[in-house]
């Protein structure tokens, strides 16, 4: 497993089992558990049953009548759940006094100190899973290099799965996980990063630590932290990973034309710097200083089409961000700023079968390459036609 490693347990659904341990005939039946029987009453844990209606935690009792109205109401016992998972964590205690408790249905374990005692952690978490069995409770298991890592690994388990995965998997797959997973963000902080074109862990790895801190203040800062705790080898080099051009306007202007023509000038000094690396970019944020002081950063995948320029794609996508930015705040603007992040090498199978007119290109490219160097970037500008 190495140095480090993380067991996380999850009891999915623990207070309708506790209620389920004390009242048998509630076993497979649609219920949940309730502050009170009014309307405005708020879920506070539901049955499995009930989740597959789409009933969770947090609703309000009105709206799961509707979804339910078959709908069976308890009164749950802060006690009866407090005593069960006292058990529960006794029972991991047995195993390795490592065991930690993070609220009343999920438990972690740190591996790292206890290696010798279990080599196995595979074998461990189904040891686990069959002793929570006896006590009539069902559980899912995550295994990971961080504390994080393992929450969310369990978090997509299956109940009764023990789910483990190798580093590079385990990256691969924590991309994908959703920013709104992370503890602290909000819906106000994930519908801001929505509206950038960020809504996974690895869409938000891709942006720069300072512009997250830059434009969500204290929210961005916490976002960072939080990324940071997932695991330590997701972080990345910002000079292998990013690339940052920027400009600032002689005048302030609202004028779009003349900034799509800067904006445009950068783009194209980006692909010039990304060409000479052998490099291409997956994604591009584009950030707004305007002369208020107020800034506004907006971000978006790439848009490519196979056989066209590079270039050609970047400019689009970076036209589009313009566009959105001045719909949504139209004042004088005082300088641009171009973050190009998912920094990849180009994979040449993607275009084979326009290969031809690709070799075309990249003699033009190596062409202007070589003017600009001896001229200057200013000396050549290309324009772009359909």
């Amino acid at each position: 497993m190495g140095a480090q490693a993380i067991l996380h347990l999850r009891l999915p659904h623990f207070g309708a089992a506790v209620e389920s341990r004390l009242n048998p005939l509630l076993k497979d039946k649609c219920f949940v558990i309730a502050s009170g029987e009014h309307d405005r009453s708020q879920l506070l844990g539901v049955s499995p049953a009930a989740a597959e209606e789409g009933l969770q935690a947090g609703m309000l009792l009105a709206h799961a009548r509707r979804r339910a109205p078959e709908l069976l109401v308890v009164r749950g016992s802060q006690e009866r759940q407090r005593s069960l998972s006292d058990r529960v964590l006794a029972l991991l205690r047995e195993r390795t006094p490592e065991a930690e408790r993070q609220g009343l249905s999920r438990f972690q374990i740190d591996l790292a100190g206890c290696s010798l005692l279990h080599p196995d952690p595979l074998a461990l978490g189904r040891r686990i899973l069959k002793e929570l069995a006896e006590l009539q409770l069902e559980g899912a298991i995550g295994i990971g290099g961080s504390a994080l890592a393992a929450s969310f690994i369990a978090r997509r388990a299956t109940t009764g799965e023990v789910c483990r995965l190798e580093p590079q998997e385990e990256d691969r797959l924590l991309r994908t996980f959703p920013v709104s997973w992370l503890p602290g963000v909000d819906t106000a902080l994930r519908e801001r990063l929505g509206e950038m074109g960020i809504h996974t862990l690895g869409e938000a790895r891709a942006v720069a630590p300072a512009f997250l801190q830059k434009v969500f203040g204290e929210g961005g800062r916490h976002l960072v932290r939080e990324l940071n705790r997932v695991r330590t080898d997701f972080q990345v080099r910002e000079s292998e990973k990013r690339l940052v051009v920027e400009r600032r306007l002689g005048r302030d202007t609202t004028d779009e034309r003349a900034l799509a023509a800067q904006l445009f000038e950068l783009v194209e000094d980006a692909a010039d710097r990304l060409r000479q690396r052998g490099r291409r970019s997956g994604y591009v944020f584009l950030e707004l200083s305007f002369s208020d002081g107020r800034r506004l950063l907006r971000g978006e995948k790439i848009r490519r089409v196979p056989g066209q320029p590079a270039l050609q794609g970047m400019r689009a996508t970076a036209k589009l961000l313009l566009e959105r930015c001045l719909e949504e705040r139209r004042a004088r603007v005082q300088a641009l700023q171009l973050q190009f992040s998912r920094l990849e090498n180009p994979d040449p199978q993607l275009d084979v079968f326009h290969a031809g007119r690709i070799l075309r290109q990249h003699r033009v490219e190596h062409s202007l390459g070589e003017v600009k160097q001896r001229y200057g970037n200013t000396s050549v500008r290309v324009g772009l036609t359909g």
